[in-house]
């Protein structure tokens, strides 16, 4: 990648190391541009990459401090945060904006960018319906604003889905979850800290941090009681509850979008299992069971 970046500029990378190069690189094209370097990284805490590749990393990111001079600004993104004295010890000089109002709206769009860039893309979709199961991502901000993934593919398949979710949970987060026997309900209003929800490694993560940075929950209210602030988090329309879809909805969408397919290779008997809740009593309404 590296190689890559300074070839399509005439820049020739001779430092042996990935650190080295690097370096070189960032210094090569402030002076070929005469502009500072902006550096963009994307999916930085990738579990699988994170954990074989730490020590590689740390030493990259030690690079843009060193660096300082010849970078405008870095900015790092991914699903959760990652202590400072791991895998960025050798960069103690970032600011985390993931709560920050001024940047609420930085990783989805807002309703006014739905009625000027996607304007055309609206026709013929309820509007209300379309905020009920998009808009409900908050970071703080004067609004909610709405998942990209999912109302992208809204846009081009029409069809009110579930789509980040169904296609983009990954599986160490639920391995996570059936680790610790989380409660998915139980968290629906949990009260969090700056502490519970800031500093965790990739190896050591609080369930309830993982899904509040992986977006599973979003942040509902944020007071401040003196000793800080204190945040009310809740579901981002993950969850269409029976006195929304209807009853007999679970075990329906199951059977209509072929869940049970991907598991009839093994020989094994399958069943779907059809689970709903109700917003109204928070519990149980409907269960139902049927063979593949």
């Amino acid at each position: 990648m590296l190689d890559a970046q300074a070839s399509g500029r005439g820049i020739v990378l001779d430092a042996r190391s990935h650190g080295g190069r690097f370096a070189q690189l960032l210094r090569a094209l402030h002076q070929v541009s005469g502009e500072r370097v902006v550096v963009l990284t994307d999916e930085y805490d990738k579990p699988e990459i994170a954990r074989a590749n730490r020590d590689f990393l740390r030493g990259l990111y030690g690079v843009i401090k060193s660096c300082d001079a010849h970078i405008r600004f870095t900015l790092l993104t991914g699903v959760s945060k990652f202590s400072k004295a791991n895998l960025f010890s050798g960069l103690n000089n970032l600011e985390d904006i993931t709560l920050d109002p001024r940047f609420a709206a930085i990783c989805g769009y807002t309703e006014s960018d739905l009625d000027t860039v996607f304007a055309p893309e609206l026709a013929g979709l309820d509007r209300k319906r379309v905020r009920e199961w998009y808009n409900g991502y908050n970071w703080r901000g004067d609004e909610r604003v709405y998942n990209p993934f999912d109302i992208l593919l809204l846009f081009r398949n029409r069809e009110y889905r579930a789509w980040w979710f169904e296609t983009g949970t990954p599986t160490f987060l639920l391995d996570t979850l059936v680790r610790h026997g989380v409660n998915a309900f139980a968290l629906d209003g949990l009260i969090a800290d700056d502490e519970l929800l800031s500093s965790f490694e990739v190896d050591e993560i609080a369930p309830e941090a993982l899904l509040f940075q992986t977006g599973y929950l979003t942040v509902e209210e944020a007071v401040d009681r003196g000793g800080g602030l204190r945040y009310r988090l809740g579901y981002p329309n993950l969850f269409k509850v029976i006195e929304r879809a209807g009853e007999g909805s679970a075990l329906r969408q199951l059977a209509e979008r072929g869940y049970a397919e991907k598991h009839r290779a093994g020989g094994e008997p399958v069943h779907l299992i059809g689970v709903e809740f109700s917003e109204e009593t928070r519990n149980v309404a409907n269960f139902e069971t049927a063979a593949a």
